[in-house]
């Protein structure tokens, strides 16, 4: 049931994604950890603040130029390659291989909770950014469903900080 589920998902976000722009990414921010994810599936987008801020008093003030993702160079991004596909991926900025959507699931399990679904015609993938007020740190949970037999999976998930 759960896999029906996810495909049903993976239809719409594609749906939505195919001939439109991309929608506004989603903000969530508990204590420690403000947190943005986009349409690609990644923290942050095209350098622009916030992508990630941790504020260590806990007090839930995010100073913008202690993001460790935006702004310059830096970037996130995640990998696939099989047999089958060849090397795939997305960043926070261009060249992405992946259609998909963000969705907002906070205040069900965890306080702050982005879902992103998407895939393309040989896989489905999903990701969980989750954590709690109080927790210091973010969760990415990565699911990966073959639509199609594929060998030599690989994937893998990058980001490039800029810790000032």
């Amino acid at each position: 049931m759960k896999s029906k589920t996810s495909l049903k998902m993976l239809g719409a976000a594609i749906a939505l994604a195919v001939g439109s722009v991309q929608a506004a990414p989603i903000i969530v921010a508990g204590n420690f950890v403000q947190l943005k994810v986009n349409d690609f599936g990644t923290i942050g987008q095209s350098g622009t603040k916030p992508a990630l801020v941790y504020d260590p008093s806990g007090t839930g003030t995010f100073d913008p130029n202690t993001d460790y993702v935006a702004p310059g160079d830096p970037f996130e991004a995640f990998g696939f390659r099989s047999t089958q596909t060849g090397l795939l991926g997305n960043d926070n900025s261009a060249g992405n291989s992946f259609s998909g959507a963000v969705s907002d699931l906070s205040g069900g399990t965890f306080d702050n909770h982005l879902r992103w679904v998407g895939g393309n015609a040989s896989v489905s993938i999903t990701h969980d950014f989750f954590y709690d007020d109080d927790d210091e740190r973010v969760n990415i949970r990565t699911v990966l469903t073959a639509l199609s037999d594929l060998t030599g999976v690989q994937f893998a998930r990058a980001v490039d900080p800029d810790p000032d």
